[in-house]
């Protein structure tokens, strides 16, 4: 194992951590949001590491907790309701620690940077002070820092008043969309609204800027509920949305791999169902890290990027884990590993991105319960064509993939992401007919 040289930051960042595990003993890690899919993969990535993982959420029924991987799960407050999931973990910590705490999504995040110094007395966090994170999270200082080392962004607008979107209607180019200036602590869980009339702008506006954040993301930062408006592109669907995912330490990013979301649920602006590898861009990485080192960030991410033309566009930087990790650990970068070993002040080398089409190397990702209801339910609503609708079988039958949920050697959390989708549909049944059986957006 050799280690990698420790920036002054990260040096001082490591101080302020509980005192270094015994040699040859490793802390247990606490994982939050088990029925996310990033949250699986490090609970399988971290297992079988030899590491002991307690996973945490108010169900009982969630993928990761039911893997064979997780040592303990214990039920605890919902995120979302911040005063009671902080005092609980304060709790936990304090009666159980010390453990290692990663963040599983953004507003994870948000509170562990946020409440560090509280949180550092009971677990090791990898995590930088709240104003990086916040910098990163937030699509409007995320858009300047990146202009500010020569990361291209999509023209965006952002609005302070009704007036000024009331003119942008008039002048502006459709279709638009309009999205959340952060995913943090934002109710609605929605990645935007797609405006395609200029009648429709304002009223759509003023309906995002209505919808909720957090108490404790809006005493830090009450500029927030202004949504941002930017240029849709029409083909993202097609050309699909361009990742580099890795691990960044000390202003340089220590390992990296790069891929395609290339099918999504809704199919126009949604979550990833079905990714493909791609070949690495050095500029984006080179780019990403003097974005790293611009605003001190250390830590596993994922950023997306846009296709326009022969440009991609940084569209957001997820500073935690993502729901496709499964796919780089797959492909030999073991993030959640590396994310772990910088919580408790080691250093880890990750193999080299692999080059060419090696023998045996996965090339594609997918969430296959999902793309099965998605394939299933459009072909018989009209909304896919027989021959794209064969198109996607035969995508999933001619690729060396990895699946989001089934493993043989792990086989209940396939149970459970079955039964969960099943519920969700369910509760849904009418979203479900017109986002995604009949792909009405």
């Amino acid at each position: 194992m050799s280690h990698l040289p420790n920036s002054a930051a990260s040096a001082a960042h490591f101080a302020a951590r509980p005192p270094r595990a015994a040699h040859g003993a490793r802390p247990p890690v606490l994982l939050t949001m088990p029925g996310y899919h990033g949250t699986l993969a490090a609970v399988r990535n971290l297992g079988r590491n030899g590491i002991s993982v307690t996973t945490a959420d108010p169900a009982r029924f969630t993928t990761g907790s039911w893997s064979k991987y997780a040592t303990e799960h214990v039920r605890c407050p919902p995120v979302r309701r911040t005063d009671r999931f902080l005092e609980w973990l304060l709790a936990f910590g304090r009666s159980r620690g010390p453990y290692v705490l990663l963040p599983t999504c953004d507003d994870t995040a948000f509170l562990y940077s946020l409440h560090r110094s509280e949180l550092s007395k009971y677990f090791y966090l990898g995590l930088p002070d709240v104003t990086v994170l916040h910098s990163l999270l937030n699509k409007r200082l995320l858009r300047e820092h990146a202009g500010a080392v020569g990361l291209a962004t999509p023209q965006s607008w952002m609005p302070s008043s009704i007036a000024e979107v009331e003119q942008l209607a008039r002048e502006a180019r459709f279709p638009l969309l309009i999205k959340p200036t952060t995913q943090v602590l934002f109710d609605p869980r929605v990645k935007g609204a797609l405006v395609k009339e200029r009648k429709k702008l304002v009223p759509t506006y003023k309906d995002v800027s209505g919808e909720a954040f957090g108490q404790e993301l809006r005493d830090y930062d009450a500029s927030v509920t202004r949504p941002i408006i930017q240029e849709f592109f029409t083909d993202a669907a097609t050309t699909g949305i361009y990742s580099i995912c890795g691990h960044a330490q000390g202003g340089r990013i220590v390992g990296s791999r790069s891929m395609r979301k290339v099918l999504q649920w809704p199919r126009r602006l949604g979550i990833g169902v079905c990714f493909e590898g791609a070949e690495p861009s050095e500029d984006l990485v080179r780019g990403l890290e003097r974005l790293t080192e611009r605003v001190g960030f250390s830590g596993t991410f994922e950023a997306e990027f846009v296709q326009d033309g022969t440009r991609r566009l940084l569209i957001d930087f997820n500073p935690r884990f993502y729901n496709q990790m499964g796919f780089d650990i797959a492909r030999g970068l073991p993030l959640p590993l590396l994310a772990y070993l910088d919580a408790i002040g080691e250093a880890y080398e990750p193999p080299p991105s692999p080059s060419g089409d090696a023998a045996g190397e996965v090339t594609a990702y997918a969430h296959g319960a999902a793309l099965q209801l998605l394939l299933g339910s459009q072909r018989l609503s009209g909304a896919l064509s027989r021959e794209e609708w064969q198109k996607w079988r035969h995508w999933r039958d001619g690729q060396r993939r990895v699946d989001a949920v089934v493993d043989a050697d792990d086989p209940m959390p396939a149970l459970f992401d079955k039964m969960n989708i099943a519920r969700d549909v369910a509760r849904h049944p009418l979203r479900f007919v017109n986002v995604i059986a009949l792909n009405r957006t």
